[in-house]
């Protein structure tokens, strides 16, 4: 297990900046930046990511950048957005601390500034103020209400999620009109699930996703799954042949809007182009189904590996034991021999301290799984998919209109 401390109690100034490299291709410049531990010792990469604040809601479904709309031209190199909403009194010390990193990054800026923007343009910049125009700050301020309703909506903050462009399977557009010009863009995405048996491996650089299922009847504490069964469209369970639950792994497709996510990131770079500011890339996502009332607040949160089908199905809305679908009825189709994902726990224990920062490993921290705690699983296993044949494409066709149908 390793130990992620709060963003909120590691200071700015723990922030190392790494010498600016040209980017290749020779377009901008990148600082890669390091965190010196909160207990001492050397600045490291694994030392740079951080927990983010709980119960952040959703403000828009995972989606590209908005000039991206037919998913043939997304690369692997393609992040997407996760864009949360801050609460203005939860997350007040959230706010406070990424203001403060971005006065230490403008003033870092301003004392690297002819590394940074070359010498030409470093005599223009007399003072940290005047670099503010070109920016982009960690929490993006919440525009005005329009309608005359008063008030302005929830800042914001943009994570980026990597590698996931291979799990996109087709966009849900809508057009909206920008700098007075129809537009059309991306509302939201139809991924492909990822099966615990028979999908691709995941990328080591793809974040790992868990989705609460209920609360410990006796201590109170948030349960969380990697595991959930695959939802037919009638709300039922899909069976295999041998009548057990199709099991997929949480991901991007469980973070709907208006639900709520605690995030794990890492601030691990700045891009200098004409505009710069720090990147902020999600590597677990631990999410809550959009709740009817504000949750009650807890101070911790479990992670179990092997959970009911019928329970977590109830968390993803499905009907858990009211029947089911077999592969056969309600299944999408999927490349033959696909290695299968490997099966042993990922587990998490989200003991979010309660206690003042300070040194050593102690209060303000999360501890978290991290990629070699899955080191000595079981190897992915061969197996050929069971669809293919021209009964069960024409299903899958057909099952593919009926979701196109029920998104429109």
């Amino acid at each position: 297990m390793a130990t992620i401390p709060e963003f909120t109690k590691v200071p700015p100034t723990n922030v190392v900046f790494q010498p600016i490299r040209v980017n290749e291709g020779g377009k901008g410049k990148t600082v890669y930046l390091d965190v010196t531990p909160l207990g001492g010792g050397k600045p490291s990469i694994a030392s740079r990511s951080f927990a983010g604040p709980k119960d952040m809601r959703v403000a828009w479904a995972v989606r590209p950048k908005m000039d991206i709309t037919d998913p043939k031209k997304l690369t692997d190199f393609e992040k997407f957005d996760l864009e949360l909403e801050l609460d203005p009194e939860r997350h007040a010390d959230f706010v406070a601390h990424a203001n403060a990193y971005d006065t230490h990054m403008l003033q870092t800026a301003f004392e690297k500034r002819a590394e940074w923007f070359g010498k030409d343009k470093a005599e223009d910049i007399t003072d940290p103020r005047m670099l503010k125009m070109n920016y982009k700050p960690i929490v993006h301020k919440g525009k005005e209400r329009k309608g005359g309703s008063g008030g302005f909506y929830n800042s914001t903050i943009k994570l980026k999620l990597e590698k996931l462009a291979r799990r996109v399977k087709e966009f849900v557009l809508e057009t909206k009109e920008i700098k007075g010009k129809p537009t059309s863009v991306v509302k939201d995405v139809v991924w492909e699930p990822r099966l615990v048996d028979g999908s691709p491996p995941p990328d080591p650089n793809e974040p790992r996703f868990f989705l609460c299922y209920g609360k410990d009847p006796v201590t109170g504490v948030d349960q969380y799954t990697s595991k959930v069964p695959l939802i037919a469209s009638n709300g039922s369970i899909l069976r295999d042949a041998a009548g057990k639950p199709v099991m997929r792994y949480v991901g991007p497709e469980d973070i709907k809007r208006g639900a709520t996510v605690f995030p794990v990131f890492t601030i691990n770079k700045i891009y200098v182009v004409e505009s710069f500011g720090p990147m902020l890339t999600t590597t677990q996502v631990y999410i809550k189904p959009a709740p009817a009332r504000e949750q009650p607040k807890v101070d911790n949160a479990n992670v179990v590996d092997e959970v009911d089908p019928e329970i977590s199905a109830r968390a993803l809305g499905g009907s858990g034991d009211a029947g089911s679908a077999t592969m056969e009825d309600d299944f999408p189709e999927f490349p033959e021999d696909d290695d299968a994902l490997p099966t042993a726990p990922i587990t998490v224990a989200l003991d979010q301290a309660t206690g003042g920062g300070g040194g050593g490993g102690g209060g303000g921290s999360v501890d978290v799984a991290t990629a070699d705690d899955d080191k000595g699983s079981p190897k992915p296993s061969k197996r050929k998919s069971e669809s293919g044949n021209k009964e069960h494409k024409d299903k899958d066709k057909e099952h593919k209109k009926k979701h196109r149908k029920n998104e429109e």
